[in-house]
């Protein structure tokens, strides 16, 4: 993952991107995703685009216009991240090739995507073509299987009800 910010320059030379993953929700796939584009940005200023799947399937199917522009530059852009793949729904091809197309696309012009998901790439729920492509163009990293989102939900209300009740704990 570090060498994905410090030698950002071969892994987009090369059209590589990360493959996120961890089957427990909260782990901090998105959280980490969004680190590695900030840090990018320290050092790089480019285009950067981030979009969620469900999200994703919204705007291809819109058919408005300044919709097309925002799918145009998820296209363009230097360095997209795509959460949650997998979630959307793979019982409709039209859905399966939309993101085949856009996959493909950032594919044979080499430009990187960092994915994340709940589960590896042999478990994606849709086309099999899209499960090699980023097979091709990632390098997979496996988080931990432990929630980070609940243990914070779980610090912050304490410190919450510490700070409205007035008590310290020792």
């Amino acid at each position: 993952v570090n060498a994905f910010v410090t030698q950002y320059a071969d892994f987009e030379k090369s059209g590589r991107g990360l493959y996120i993953f961890s089957k427990t929700k909260g782990t901090g796939k998105t959280y980490l995703a969004c680190i590695l584009a900030n840090q990018i940005l320290k050092y790089k200023a480019f285009s950067i685009k981030f979009v969620n799947c469900a999200d994703l399937v919204e705007i291809i199917k819109s058919k408005d216009d300044s919709d097309r522009d925002i799918l145009s530059s998820i296209y363009r852009c230097r360095l997209l991240i795509l959460d949650d793949i997998g979630t959307q729904d793979g019982s409709q091809p039209w859905i399966n090739e939309a993101l085949f197309r856009l996959i493909d696309y950032r594919y044979r012009e080499k430009r990187p995507v960092i994915f994340t998901s709940n589960c590896d790439t042999a478990h994606l729920t849709c086309d099999e073509r899209i499960a090699q492509r980023i097979d091709a163009m990632s390098v997979p990293v496996k988080m931990p299987e432990k929630s980070i989102r609940k243990q914070m939900a779980m610090r912050d209300t304490k410190e919450f009800l510490q700070s409205i009740m007035g008590t310290k704990e020792t």
